[in-house]
């Protein structure tokens, strides 16, 4: 127990005000450690930080009463960690508090933090109201009011937050003139600065901008001034314009192509003049060309990109016609998609059913590693953070899991739209139980989801268990030179953290071109082909060793 005024406190404490830090290992909090009592008005400045369970800006553990007080230091320890308080037992309520100082849990922390309380563990709706928190790009930036326990997930009635710290039922007008004065000096000014309209640093200002203003409340954005919304919305407009341009890419003979580019033709012409002004002359040129490049390549085909389909593809369109119960018009267009992206047959008659059917914890079929290389990229006690790598055309993700034992069947999790999105978070699991993962990339055609990418299963077990997950693989040769024909063993080993590993599947293999060698289940090598390829060696929970190997 150690507080800035109090180590325990079981009295009463009004208006105290503390500025030196405050450091300790449990109960760790800027005014107390533990507070069994009364504490109100009190003002904390001074940094908070715990080695152990309960840090709070104001109380570390707090029992009883919290009412109005104000903390303004940053805030950091290892689990429950709070912004007023790291845990508020089932008797202790919080009311009328401002935080705006950055919560943190360190490195070594299992927990989700919490910008008012770290762990709710009162179950009164009136056990936590009238607080707020300031919530920028730089503070308390991903949280909640609440980090775990109840009302965690998403900020409860009790719980407000913006950009600029205020107290609850003070009169905000002095605050929202701020916040659109900040928006305005800040991120309008970031626009009217980078160079050159349409670069990089431009569109990030842009996206920085547009995500500001949604940020600020309602009476915030009506104290922001026309000119300030005029230059967003303008800028807003031209970016949009400009990344339709950037879709495009190279132009082929295909519809898919064609809508790109009348995409980008209608967001460009939607621009009034004065916008049309400030997109570079590149981009306009750009789509220029595109334009007078499909029209030659569709009036030279004679309207019609199927003509002069070989005897293969004719029989490939047939197929994906008949397995998809799809118009052979469509097919023709997925075939084609296909061919350019690269995406095996086996892949791409992958449907919904493939997935949400499968009840073993095998592969399922046509399913590849080296694509997407899902992983777990981050475990915790109740939740799994899920990363993988883009894949080229898909227009986004599905994400599958369940948890892992024959007969469970994977159900979709979440349905991503964009292709840039590549990772995911399930919160909410059971501790020290095991989850299955797949992760699909998909491309809409003629209104058709169509797989053309599947993760291999991943299992994971979450924090708290028997059970652990593969640290890393290691690997004896990184790179392997070998004649064709002739064959290499690969000696591979997943470094464990510190509990033991339950085996959903032993370590895999997998090669990224067959053509120039091939790899068994036990990790044996085999040249087929002068060139090279990479052989991914990869455990059950997605973490992976390559080994570049080279045929001559």
């Amino acid at each position: 127990n150690v507080g800035g005024i109090a180590g325990k406190n079981e009295g009463s404490i009004t208006g105290g005000t503390n500025s030196g830090s405050v450091a300790g290992k449990d109960n760790v909090g800027g005014i107390a450690g533990t507070n069994d009592g009364t504490i109100t008005g009190g003002t904390n400045s001074g940094s908070v930080a715990g080695t152990g369970t309960g840090t709070g800006g104001i109380a570390g553990n707090n029992n009883g009463t919290l009412g109005g007080n104000k903390n303004t230091a940053p805030v950091t320890g290892k689990d429950d960690v709070g912004g007023i308080a790291g845990t508020n037992g089932t008797n202790g309520t919080v009311e009328g508090c401002t935080n705006s100082g950055n919560v943190t849990v360190s490195g070594d922390g299992d927990s989700t933090p919490g910008a008012i309380i770290g762990n709710n563990q009162n179950t009164s709706p009136d056990a936590v109201k009238d607080d707020y928190y300031q919530k920028t790009d730089s503070t308390n930036k991903d949280l909640t009011g609440i980090g775990e326990g109840t009302g965690a997930g998403e900020d409860p009635a009790g719980i407000t937050s913006g950009q600029t710290p205020t107290n609850p039922g003070q009169d905000p007008a002095e605050t929202d003139q701020a916040a659109a004065k900040a928006f305005e000096e800040e991120k309008i000014a970031a626009i009217e600065r980078a160079t050159p309209v349409g670069g990089a640093a431009w569109k990030q200002a842009v996206r920085d901008a547009a995500a500001a203003f949604e940020g600020l409340t309602g009476s915030q954005k009506e104290l922001v001034s026309d000119s300030s919304r005029n230059i967003l919305t303008d800028a807003q407009a031209i970016l949009a314009a400009v990344e339709k341009i950037e879709t495009i890419g190279t132009v082929t003979n295909t519809s898919e192509c064609g809508q790109r580019i009348k995409d980008a033709r209608d967001a460009y012409d939607k621009l009034t003049g004065g916008q049309k002004a400030k997109v570079p002359e590149s981009a306009t040129k750009a789509l220029t060309d595109a334009e007078n490049t499909y029209k030659a390549l569709t009036e030279g085909a004679g309207g019609n990109q199927n003509n002069d389909l070989t005897e293969e593809q004719k029989k490939q369109v047939q197929t994906i016609a008949k397995e998809l119960g799809i118009p052979e018009e469509t097919a023709a267009k997925i075939q084609a998609a296909a061919e350019e992206l690269g995406v095996p047959m086996e892949t791409l008659l992958l449907g919904d059913e493939a997935f949400t059917s499968q009840k073993s914890e095998n592969d399922i079929k046509g399913s590849l590693f080296s694509l997407l290389q899902l992983k777990a990229a981050k475990v915790k006690t109740n939740s799994v953070k899920l990363t993988w790598k883009k894949i080229k055309g898909a227009d986004g993700y599905l994400v599958y899991g369940t948890r892992c034992g024959k007969g469970s069947k994977l159900k979709l999790l979440k349905t991503i739209k964009k292709n840039s999105t590549t990772a995911y978070t399930q919160k909410k699991l059971k501790k020290g139980k095991a989850y299955r993962y797949v992760v699909r990339a998909y491309k809409t055609i003629d209104g058709r989801r169509i797989t053309i990418a599947a993760s291999k299963s991943i299992h994971i077990y979450t924090d708290g268990g028997k059970f652990g997950n593969a640290k890393s693989v290691k690997v004896k040769k990184a790179k392997a030179s070998i004649r064709k024909g002739k064959s290499f063993k690969i000696r591979a080993s997943e470094i464990k953290v510190k509990k033991p590993l339950r085996r959903h599947r032993k370590l895999s293999y997998e090669s990224s071109n067959t053509k120039v060698a091939t790899v068994t289940k036990s990790g044996v090598i085999k040249g087929k082909g002068k060139g090279t390829c990479t052989v991914y060696a990869y455990a059950q929970n997605g973490v992976y060793k390559k080994i570049k190997v080279t045929v001559k």
